[in-house]
């Protein structure tokens, strides 16, 4: 059942991603993004036709099935993102989190990382992942065979099995790591098949 008494603070905006099966849920407003912290507990979205999720810092991508029409999903997913915000006894906010983001570590510069690595991760953190984190989905370091020169990365997200994402990645992206890393060769990105 929808709180109607706590709706109006909470703003989403639903945005269409180049993955057909994808939607970007994004919180909007000063209000919707205090409450909107994406990072440790909203139950998964409750609904046969939904089959992943992603978390992200700010949002959250959910994908359906071939056969699942948006139309009959979305008022579900809004209920139950509803379902879950509500304010305390003094009508102050609680804070509204999302279980599931955790910053991806692999892709976190390490100490113990080679100089190739550090710089591989300086550009993926700084110019190739906000792109795709624009559209709902996410890429990240795997590792890197430095010996043979690739670099191995997850697709995640909306990003997944989304032929404009490996477009993107092989005629942009790979070119730009290839120009800036010397020892980058190769770049080949999987589709992430864990839980997102």
């Amino acid at each position: 059942m929808l709180k109607f008494k706590n709706i109006y603070k909470l703003l989403i905006q639903v945005k269409q991603v180049p993955n057909p099966n994808f939607l970007k849920f994004i919180p909007i407003g000063k209000q919707s993004k205090r409450c909107l912290m994406f990072t440790t507990c909203l139950k998964p979205i409750q609904h046969n036709g939904v089959t992943r999720e992603f978390y992200g810092m700010d949002y959250i991508s959910i994908s359906k099935k071939n056969e699942s029409k948006w139309d009959d999903l979305r008022s579900r997913i809004f209920e139950q993102i509803f379902d879950q915000y509500e304010s305390n006894q003094e009508g102050s906010e609680k804070q509204f989190l999302f279980e599931g983001f955790k910053q991806n570590k692999d892709s976190v510069i390490q100490d113990d990382d080679s100089k190739p690595i550090q710089l591989i991760k300086d550009i993926l953190n700084h110019r190739i992942r906000p792109d795709f984190q624009e559209i709902g989905g996410d890429i990240v370091f795997r590792e890197f065979d430095e010996l043979n020169g690739i670099l191995y990365l997850y697709k995640k997200g909306s990003c997944v099995e989304c032929p404009a994402t490996a477009t993107t990645l092989k005629n942009r992206f790979e070119k730009m790591l290839c120009q800036n890393v010397d020892q980058v060769k190769q770049v080949i990105a999987e589709d992430y098949v864990g839980y997102d």
